[in-house]
């Protein structure tokens, strides 16, 4: 499926119309925004320090 028509489907569950903005609106797949984001230096600080417990978690990838 690489187009469809915008709205809710019956699948889509009741809590649909509350998460899926953005999908209830679209009607096929989008190329990918090559859009760099920044972050402030805070939110880099709490990257850094959960670094070591990411490359930890990472050997255990499935």
């Amino acid at each position: 499926m690489l187009s469809w028509t915008p709205g809710l489907k019956r699948y889509d569950g009741v809590w649909a119309k509350h998460w899926y903005t953005s999908v209830m609106s679209s009607d096929s797949f989008k190329p990918l925004s090559n859009t760099k984001k920044t972050y402030n230096q805070n939110i880099m600080n709490y990257a850094h320090m959960a670094q070591d417990y990411y490359e930890e978690l990472y050997q255990y990838k499935i």
